[in-house]
């Protein structure tokens, strides 16, 4: 494994197009990079145009062309959810995830890692995506709009429990380029 970093910004749905969001993240993803940084897009070829943010729902779709080493697309990674999942079914029983009398699955009692269907929640595809991440370089970055930092939080922890080596930082984005470390 390199010891390099790995950056992902620009993040948006495929059901909606990339949207100013998408290019003031990969901006700062540029402001970031170091020389022997990789980086990462991250398409949501996942959820549908009804389940967006309204702030991404309602904003113009724009051209946006980067150059990433990698490209992740969200419904690809529920194979790397299953193995996070696994990761924290064999952690010691008061640690590990519960499933609820609904079916889901939930971390610390707050945290959803699974609805009753069975699916995998977000946080948890977010979760598969750092595993692959692991297997890129020792430490990741992600670029994210501000209201995603409570889905974060919930990353982290899982992260915390699941991979405590690999080390991820959360940088959150206003859209007019503004950005602050995310605290945990």
């Amino acid at each position: 494994m390199e010891e390099a970093r790995i950056l992902e910004a620009g993040h948006y749905y495929q059901a909606k197009g990339p949207t100013l969001w998408s290019v003031v993240g990969w901006r700062i993803l540029e402001q970031l990079r170091q020389l022997d940084d990789k980086t990462m897009l991250f398409i949501d070829d996942f959820h549908e145009l009804k389940d967006l943010d309204e702030t991404e729902r309602d904003a113009l779709v724009v051209d946006f062309a980067p150059n990433p080493d990698y490209i992740a697309y969200e419904a690809s990674l529920v194979p790397d959810a299953e193995r996070v999942f696994q990761m924290l079914m064999e952690l010691p029983p008061r640690r590990r995830p519960k499933q609820k009398e609904d079916g889901s699955w939930k971390l610390n009692g707050t945290i959803k890692l699974k609805y009753p269907s069975g699916k995998f929640t977000c946080v948890m595809l977010d979760a598969g995506l750092c595993l692959k991440k692991s297997e890129i370089a020792g430490e990741a970055i992600n670029i994210v709009p501000y209201y995603y930092e409570s889905e974060q939080k919930n990353l982290l922890a899982i992260l915390r429990k699941a991979m405590p080596d690999f080390s991820l930082q959360v940088v959150l984005f206003e859209l007019n380029g503004e950005f602050r470390m995310l605290v945990d």
